[in-house]
């Protein structure tokens, strides 16, 4: 059982008991070691905690277990009704809770639980905001306000679509520099079956290198598993600075996102109500999310392959990956005019308008050639035909 998820389970939950309590429940410990990705752990411990406050504070995983199925199923129903009505939770977030709620149960062999039935009460689907992503403006916003981790941060989020939980589990070595473009690729969920390859802009890649080299400057050794982005450190403190190198979390990441899209004007606070907690609400802009939107709207309006900027995303595209298997090259580059990769979009995708002045220069510097090489060409062919019927050359 991976430790890092008992610590978050206790500092978000704040149920009070002690990390030995869990670990001794064979309950949990079945239930967490039954699920794959962290993302899921962590949001599935988290539904099983709420529910089993609603249950009572004072009760185990082990009591829960010791109730009549049928009277679990009134009291699950109880708390999807209560999400619903009272909390006004998002639909999304009545049917994770509801799925956790099944799963912790089912793989822990309790029977006599009609979840059909269950899932009833969930209600219709609607969508509690607009969805939209972040236009170039307000990312430029955000970076006014960012400091150089954070910038970073920004730019890689909405260069490569990556998720908040790819990013905070990307180290050193799982950045390759792509130098023929200027850009970094990035091995995503490395090693786990979510595996995927993106890429990041050439301004990504400079953010990236610029605070990497802060880092280098107050005394961190960076190794090929060093974290990409670590959390903050004391620049005065040598310990603090080369021995506690701790990799950034969601948890920093949603944090940071929400104070600095309160700095730059994005989002305004708001006052603490029973459906608004810490200051902030729902917004038409998801704070993560919306770069990832972003990211795909670029792609799509350049004219990039649709089924690579699913893959570019991480997505799962089906039956389409056994027919096609882009290598990470095809991705990159595309296929000639047909299938445009991820170089197509990259002036779409940089932020930064004097950057963006510089690529479409060198876009329109590299059309020129390609232009003289081709007249060159022509010529070349104009004169083989000219001496083949013994005429005259012309100049053309």
């Amino acid at each position: 059982m991976d430790m890092v998820i008992y610590k978050f389970f206790i500092y978000c939950c704040g149920m009070g008991r002690q990390l030995s309590q869990l670990e001794s429940s064979p309950a949990y410990i079945l239930f967490i070691s039954s699920l794959r990705s962290k993302a899921t752990k962590l949001k599935y411990a988290d539904t099983l905690n709420y529910f089993i406050k609603f249950f009572g504070s004072d009760k185990t995983c082990e009591d829960l277990l010791e109730v009549p199925a049928k009277q679990i199923q009134a009291l699950v129903i109880q708390f999807i009704v209560n999400m619903r009505d009272e909390r006004k939770l998002a639909p999304n977030t009545i049917r994770l809770r509801t799925s956790a709620l099944q799963a912790f149960f089912s793989i822990n062999d309790i029977e006599g639980i009609n979840w059909k039935k269950v899932k009833k009460f969930q209600g219709e689907f609607y969508k509690v905001a607009e969805d939209r992503p972040y236009t170039r403006e307000e990312i430029t916003k955000l970076l006014n306000v960012a400091d150089i981790r954070n910038k970073a941060i920004i730019l890689l989020f909405s260069s490569s679509g990556i998720r908040v939980g790819g990013l905070t589990n990307l180290q050193l070595k799982h950045l390759k520099p792509f130098n023929k473009y200027n850009l970094f690729m990035i091995e995503v969920y490395k090693k786990s079956k979510e595996h995927y390859v993106t890429f990041c802009t050439p301004e990504c890649r400079k953010a990236i290198e610029e605070y990497l080299g802060w880092r280098k400057k107050y005394g961190e050794k960076l190794t090929p598993e060093s974290p990409l982005f670590r959390k903050e450190f004391n620049r005065y403190e040598s310990k603090d600075i080369r021995v506690r190198v701790r990799p950034i979390t969601n948890l920093v990441i949603s944090n940071m996102l929400r104070k600095i899209r309160l700095q730059a004007g994005i989002v305004e606070n708001q006052p603490i109500t029973e459906t608004v907690k810490q200051g902030s609400a729902r917004t038409e802009i998801m704070s993560a999310h919306g770069f990832r939107k972003y990211f795909a709207t670029m792609m799509e309006t350049e004219g990039v392959n649709p089924v690579y900027v699913e893959l570019l995303l991480g997505h799962d595209v089906g039956l389409k990956t056994v027919y096609s298997r882009p290598t990470a090259l095809q991705l990159l580059e595309g296929n000639g005019d047909k299938v445009r990769g991820y170089t197509a979009g990259i002036n779409a995708l940089t932020i930064d308008e004097a950057n963006r002045l510089m690529m479409e220069n060198k876009s329109l510097h590299s059309k020129l050639e390609r232009f003289v090489q081709i007249q060159m060409e022509i010529d070349g062919i104009h004169k083989e035909l000219a001496l083949i019927r013994g005429q005259k050359i012309e100049p053309v």
